[in-house]
């Protein structure tokens, strides 16, 4: 999921992509920038990349 967000996709996408209503997608968004302390999409794929859980070639590590 986290890699889908650090690529760029839109939520619409990542949820279809895998399975799950947009308004699911947000919640567990919400609750993982939460507890990474993150506020918003783009600091959060800026701290994947930045932490190595997200490599551009679409492996994901979370």
């Amino acid at each position: 999921m986290v890699g889908l967000i650090a690529r760029g996709f839109a939520y619409a996408e990542i949820g279809s992509e895998l399975g799950i209503t947009v308004k699911t997608l947000e919640n567990h968004i919400s609750h993982i920038f939460e507890k990474l302390g993150v506020a918003s999409r783009y600091e959060l794929a800026a701290l994947a990349r930045e932490l190595g859980f997200s490599d551009t070639d679409g492996r994901e590590y979370f």
